[in-house]
């Protein structure tokens, strides 16, 4: 096993001088799958922690797919308040209505941002009349 450890620690080295890990599973995808299998085998919580052991950084974008996501959820939930200070109808409605708002995007992190679902944290905070659509 250390001879595989130094072998992708030397392409490594080669394909990032600086260290900085970035679009390591779309240009070297075999590489990404050595070191999935080389943190398991060594105790190590992931391949971030495991690359950082051998002195590499990994870039954010690195870690989950999809775009960084860069929103302000309670800047949306404060824009919404203030779209509805009534409150509407539906879930649907503010996602059809508010297309220059990041909806969805908050929708799939409400369990990170808030703790609970988009529809039950927007009933909560007054904006949605009842539960779900």
């Amino acid at each position: 096993m250390t001879f595989r450890i130094e072998n992708l620690l030397a392409k490594l080295e080669e394909a990032y001088p600086d260290h900085i890990i970035s679009g390591l599973n779309k240009q070297h995808k075999k590489w990404g799958e050595t070191i999935t299998e080389l943190y398991r085998k060594l105790g190590y919580a992931d391949n971030r922690s495991f690359l950082e052991a051998y002195g590499f950084q990994v870039k954010a974008s690195e870690e989950k797919g999809g775009r960084p996501l860069t929103i302000d959820p309670h800047a949306v939930i404060e824009e919404l308040k203030r779209r509805y200070p009534e409150g509407a109808m539906s879930k649907n409605e503010i996602i059809e209505n508010n297309t220059d708002l990041p909806i969805k995007s908050l929708s799939n992190r409400a369990n990170d941002y808030f703790g609970m679902p988009l529809g039950a944290y927007l009933k909560q905070q007054g904006i949605l009349k009842r539960r779900y659509d």
